[in-house]
């Protein structure tokens, strides 16, 4: 169960245009067994209880036009968000238990874009960059070495991913037109977070 309230805030002044928005919401997140599984008969049937999360953020977008065919855009947000419903157990085909150390995710966000037009050539460039903390993923396998089935709970985990784009139009006629797009960039886990494993069958 989600509730969201939010708002957004526009003004422009000459070359400049401003966008601010914001959002706070509550979130519960429960889960209610229809069947006692005889894997868990101990807290498979039933409610597991609510978990309960208030989260929220904002963010700021600054449009700036120097003249006519350039546009500079700068952006930046900040929020704090509930995990996801299908991450928040450890086992959720299988009983009530929530992964330890759930808690709000954080998530930082900053974009930098250029776009131009100078007669037949038109393009866009743009940098990103965004951090989240807290995060939480569920992975269910087949574990060879145990012969069952496996869930992975990581809670803690911290990423970021970075990087440039870019693309490029040229209008050669009204018939011929050629587009280059091209990106480089980087994702990556930037600590080791806590892992809780869960068998089937125990």
């Amino acid at each position: 169960n989600k509730a969201r309230l939010w708002g957004l805030y526009e003004t422009q002044r000459g070359i400049f245009d401003l966008t601010l928005s914001a959002y706070g919401e509550g979130t519960t997140i429960e889960r209610d067994g229809k069947m006692q599984n005889g894997r868990a008969p101990e807290n498979s049937f039933g409610k597991s209880g609510a978990a309960k999360f208030f989260g929220g953020g904002g963010k700021a977008n600054l449009i700036i036009t120097p003249g006519a065919g350039h546009r500079i855009n700068i952006a930046a947000g900040y929020e704090k968000r509930a995990p996801l419903a299908r991450n928040a157990f450890v086992a959720p085909r299988l009983h009530n238990d929530f992964v330890n150390n759930l808690q709000l995710e954080d998530v930082l966000s900053a974009e930098l874009g250029y776009n131009f037009r100078w007669g037949i050539l038109s393009g866009k460039v743009s940098a990103y960059y965004a951090r989240f903390q807290d995060q939480v993923e569920q992975t269910a396998f087949y574990n060879d070495q145990e012969s069952r089935f496996t869930y992975l709970a990581m809670s803690g985990i911290d990423k970021q991913y970075y990087g440039v784009e870019a693309a490029l139009n040229l209008q050669v006629t009204s018939n011929l037109k050629f587009k280059f797009i091209g990106a480089i960039g980087e994702a990556e886990y930037i600590n080791n977070p806590y892992a809780q494993v869960n068998y089937e069958g125990m």
